[in-house]
């Protein structure tokens, strides 16, 4: 089947297509590629407590993982002894123990000059002792599988009573952060572009998904919108449709076309940013989640599709171009802000099922690389029938010369 409605549209619109697309993939590029210099910002894993930090190092000279513990000196503390154990229980013995003001260890253990040599003196207790003096950090490499960290403060010379006991930090609770954390902690302008999902900003996924994909769909939508928005409205502002419908075109083929030709620039500008993305990656040698990015590209179609349909209905009902330019720029902006206020709200969350860009979430595809079947499936339901409501409207359309 002929259909050269369609390569007459997709033809008069394939160069702002093909340089918004061009604009995109540009963009996509700049993004990742600001990552080396946002991860150069990051911290060595670390966990903290009150008044303590432990902070991964890298690898010692045996193979094993190096590790500085650090803490905050307290008043009238003579001793800091840093301890390290395997079973988290070994902890909790030395709270009850300073609890019941007991004395923790042999007080002959503090005269003992080598003390700090002989590790073994507490294997008994199942604790690893890694420091004994008035300092306030320790460097070391994990042995035995110990995983759990303290500190005793002790203020006493003779012996380890009375003793406060510090925080526990855990090798398990290891976490990358920056300035960029701290920053986005509790942000409400994160929150209403993300929602309150968390994102791990120190991996590539996760800065793509905030820097990137977080307004990827509005630009996207944007675009589509406008593109759609003109599909019949052109053709009556100009007074050219009266001669398509003349040439033989049914209105049903006509409608068919201009739908066909949006989806052709649907992919299209589509496939500039998801190019990008994977140089992008190339570019700064990290290895390419292709599926993560694959399938968030996949998941804004939906959506896009649905305010394809929208477009279409409202260029049908109005017939200047401008004024459906404006219109649909306030649906997809109304849209928008609907989703940012469900996502900062208390009370609001049942608003985001009022906005399409609710069913696009971020978090889940790219770091989950989970695609919601709900978030597909109402998406297309919607388009179809808005692009039915489309069809029907303009079959009984009055068409003035």
């Amino acid at each position: 089947m002929k259909m050269p409605l369609f390569k007459v549209t997709v033809k008069d619109s394939r160069k702002g297509v093909i340089i918004y697309s061009i604009i995109l993939f540009l963009y996509a590029i700049l993004i990742v590629m600001m990552y080396p210099m946002f991860s150069d910002e990051f911290s060595d894993p670390m966990a903290q407590g009150e008044g303590i930090l432990l902070q991964e190092e890298g690898i010692g000279e045996s193979g094993e993982m190096y590790f500085n513990l650090s803490w905050d000196a307290r008043v009238g503390s003579s001793y800091h002894i840093a301890m390290g154990a395997k079973d988290p229980m070994v902890y909790t013995y030395f709270l009850g123990i300073v609890q019941g003001n007991e004395t923790v260890i042999d007080p002959d253990l503090l005269q003992l000059e080598d003390l700090i040599d002989n590790r073994s003196l507490l294997s008994s207790y199942g604790i690893e002792l890694l420091y004994l003096g008035a300092g306030e950090e320790v460097h070391f490499e994990r042995i035995n599988e110990t995983s759990l960290f303290w500190v005793l403060f002790v203020t006493s010379e003779m012996n380890l009573t009375p003793v406060e006991v510090s925080d526990a930090v855990s090798t398990m609770d290891l976490a990358v952060t920056s300035m960029f954390d701290d920053y986005m902690e509790d942000n409400p302008v994160y929150e209403g572009f993300l929602g309150t999902d968390v994102l791990d900003f120190s991996t590539l996924e996760g800065f793509v998904a905030i820097e990137f994909f977080s307004i990827w769909l509005l630009f996207l939508v944007i675009f589509l919108s406008i593109k759609a928005g003109g599909a019949v409205a052109k053709h009556i502002e100009d007074k050219s449709m009266d001669i398509l419908l003349a040439t033989g075109y049914s209105r049903d083929r006509f409608m068919m076309e201009k739908v066909l030709s949006q989806i052709v620039f649907l992919i299209t500008v589509s496939f500039g940013p998801f190019l990008g993305v994977v140089i992008g990656t190339l570019f700064i040698g990290e290895s390419i989640p292709l599926g993560p990015y694959a399938i968030t590209f996949l998941g804004s179609i939906p959506i896009a599709l649905t305010f394809i349909g929208i477009a279409m209905v409202v260029s049908v009902l109005v017939d200047e171009g401008a004024k459906v330019t404006a219109l649909m720029m306030g649906i997809v902006v109304g849209q928008y802000v609907v989703m940012v206020i469900a996502n900062l709200s208390s009370w609001g969350d049942w608003m985001k099922y009022l906005s399409l860009f609710s069913y696009f979430n971020t978090s889940e595809l790219m770091i989950d690389n989970y695609l919601d079947p709900v978030n597909v499936i109402v998406p297309l339901i919607l388009f179809v029938i808005f692009s039915g409501v489309a069809f029907f409207l303009f079959r009984r359309k009055e068409i003035h010369a």
